[in-house]
């Protein structure tokens, strides 16, 4: 299983982090804000690989072009 530390989720997102009756430090993994980051990120992930596909196409047609001109 993947988790997150409570001690460096306290500093960045304090409200995702809370005390439970025993003192131990525990995360509420349902918090808008943990959600909103998550979703926050997978946007700019997905957005980043679309980008990465389009210079990717970008780049195959200029290789092409250049073989095309190459064997003239």
């Amino acid at each position: 299983h993947t988790g997150l530390l409570y001690q460096k989720v306290k500093e960045v997102l304090p409200s995702m982090a809370y005390k439970t009756e025993d003192g131990y430090g525990a995360l509420n993994y349902l918090s808008t804000d943990y959600i909103n980051t998550i979703a926050g990120a997978t946007q700019e992930t997905a957005r980043l690989v679309q980008s990465m596909k389009n210079e990717i196409e970008k780049l195959k047609q200029e290789i092409a072009e250049l073989q095309k001109k190459g064997g003239e």
